[in-house]
């Protein structure tokens, strides 16, 4: 699969993709807003989950696409619909990027385009849902500028232990 926006490219992660991954989530600042990685992440954690995004798109079951720069094929973070099995009808949706690229409109306009284009990845899905740190303003403003409503306060596991309350969002497809 091949998304492309103005600035990016959404595909397909890699396991190629593991040296640069880790490099991105070795940073403290972007992984504080991530539950799904311990702050930094380790290398096992970024090697589980690049090896079940891979398995996962193969399969069809799961869009965690990797954004990258068109001229130079490099990896600036990652995006991605979930789709709630089995029904499929909700899908989580999230991102995330390289401290050095935030600011720059990267994540609106591949998000923008990924939740256009979620019927079309999966014509079963009916809603997105998002979840954030109550703190993360900047994916806040984001989240309601694509339509999500806050909807409440829930509670995630994190993968270094124990939970965190988060910002829980819902849009209608």
């Amino acid at each position: 699969m091949l998304i492309r926006t103005e600035r990016l490219i959404m595909r397909a992660l890699r396991p190629a993709d593991a040296e640069r991954m880790m490099m991105l989530l070795a940073d403290p600042d972007v992984t504080q807003n991530l539950a799904i990685f311990s702050q930094p992440a380790t290398a096992d954690e970024v090697a589980t989950w690049l090896e079940g995004a891979v398995a996962d798109a193969a399969a069809g079951e799961d869009y965690r696409l990797g954004l990258y720069q068109p001229d130079t094929d490099l990896l600036i973070g990652n995006i991605g619909l979930h789709p709630k099995w089995p029904e499929g009808t909700e899908a989580d949706f999230g991102y995330w990027l390289g401290r050095e690229f935030w600011g720059q409109g990267y994540a609106s306009a591949v998000a923008t385009r990924l939740v256009a284009d979620a019927k079309v990845l999966q014509p079963s899905l009916e809603r997105l849902t998002a979840t954030t740190a109550p703190e993360n303003a900047a994916s806040i403003k984001l989240l309601e500028r694509l339509g999500f409503q806050a909807a409440g306060m829930v509670e995630r596991p994190l993968a270094h232990g124990g939970t965190r309350q988060s910002a829980f969002f819902q849009r209608d497809l």
